[in-house]
């Protein structure tokens, strides 16, 4: 079976992005050289990180993941060119749905969808009618050729067949995990990697994740400013980290709005952009705390991060983030309790070991191997053949 991973979304900074690099070294170290090929369109071609894999590049026009945008789309003849070149194979792995084409011919389809929020709240995430109605039309035509459809959890996959024409099909639960670097084990560079935004002796509250209306990260630097006003917390500091630009330009203006009005509290608040992992991993450990005050997710991948790196957590309480982490957080229903809930636990020494303890132990149970296994195995129950 010749198998190919449309693997456009590499170069993503965002959660989707992730899933196709870790996905795609997952499937490399299972699946045989020969077999499994790598298909990218112009924009991911030119990345300096792509895995030593046969590779075919499409040229195109446009890159997906600058058309994957609240108002983005592909033109014609760059879905029709990539269509044309996967139809050769015998399976097509879609890591997102916001990279998938239709097909034609022989070739066995899995596409993995990793959440319902543009059907739970389109006025949120998609930006116009115009992109409500591409967005409908492509997971339609999705749904309708998939032959496999994955997704990231069992409460993605409940709001998946709520919103979508999935109908009684099977829904594929792959799960996702901690990348390599996320590990509690500090290293000799920790301090250097992290010195430009955490300072020596101060508490770290950290958020990471991009700047969506349904993350509420404007309300989580809200929250900051109630902590950061109060006696004996002039040592805390506040770290956003993720691609600002990937995100929505209204959020923004709403971050940046909350900061100002937080006076010279909003100084230490610290906006680092796109971290490396190895940055991230340390920040994870050297953060006193991360915050997750999402209204919905898919999986919830920092949240995984967070608790492979040792650091405690407050999420919300939602699906997705309860089953991820279990016991290994302290959880959040109500926006306006969060000052409260950080300055319980940035205070509480002994409930933040007792966080790091179970996060760590809860993460070593989720694996992007297991992952890749169950997708190969789905794709060969579809086309009668053994893994």
């Amino acid at each position: 079976m010749e198998l190919a991973i449309e693997a456009s979304t590499w170069i993503n900074t965002r959660g989707y992005g992730r899933f196709t690099r870790e996905m795609t070294r997952a499937l490399q170290a299972v699946v045989s050289i020969d077999r499994l090929t790598l298909v990218v369109d112009s924009g991911a071609a030119a990345a300096t990180d792509l895995p030593d894999l046969p590779r075919v590049v499409v040229p195109t026009r446009r890159a997906v993941v600058d058309a994957a945008t609240t108002d983005g789309a592909r033109s014609p003849s760059d879905l029709w060119r990539m269509g044309a070149r996967l139809s050769r194979f015998d399976a097509v792995i879609f890591p997102t749905l916001y990279s998938f084409v239709p097909l034609w011919g022989r070739a066995s389809i899995a596409v993995v969808v990793h959440d319902a929020l543009p059907e739970a709240m389109p006025a949120l995430v998609l930006g116009s009618r115009r992109a409500r109605w591409l967005w409908l039309a492509k997971s339609w035509a999705a749904c309708r050729q998939a032959d496999v459809l994955a997704t990231v959890s069992e409460a993605s996959a409940q709001e998946i067949r709520r919103r979508l024409p999935v109908g009684d099909r099977l829904l594929t639960v792959l799960t996702e995990g901690p990348g390599h670097a996320f590990s509690a084990r500090a290293t000799p560079a920790d301090e250097r990697l992290i010195g430009p935004w955490i300072e020596p002796g101060s508490r770290t509250i950290l958020y990471v994740g991009g700047l969506s209306p349904h993350k509420r990260v404007a309300d989580l630097v809200r929250a900051f400013g109630a902590v950061a006003g109060r006696d004996g917390f002039d040592d805390v500091r506040l770290v956003l980290v993720g691609a600002a630009h990937e995100g929505f330009a209204s959020e923004r203006a709403d971050v940046e709005a909350a900061v100002a009005s937080l006076g010279v509290a909003g100084t230490r608040v610290r906006q680092t952009g796109f971290v490396p992992d190895d940055t991230l991993a340390a920040m994870y450990r050297h953060s006193s705390c991360v915050v997750l005050p999402s209204l919905a997710e898919g999986f919830g991948l920092p949240a995984i991060e967070a608790m492979a790196s040792g650091a405690p957590l407050i999420v919300s309480r939602i699906p997705a983030l309860e089953e991820v982490c279990g016991e290994a957080a302290d959880y959040l229903d109500d926006i306006a309790r969060l000052p409260g809930q950080i300055m319980a636990l940035l205070a509480d020494d002994g409930r933040r070991r007792a966080l790091s303890r179970a996060g760590v132990a809860r993460a070593a149970g989720f694996s992007w191997t297991v992952s890749a296994q169950r997708l190969l195995a789905a794709i060969h129950r579809t086309r009668g053949t053994a893994c």
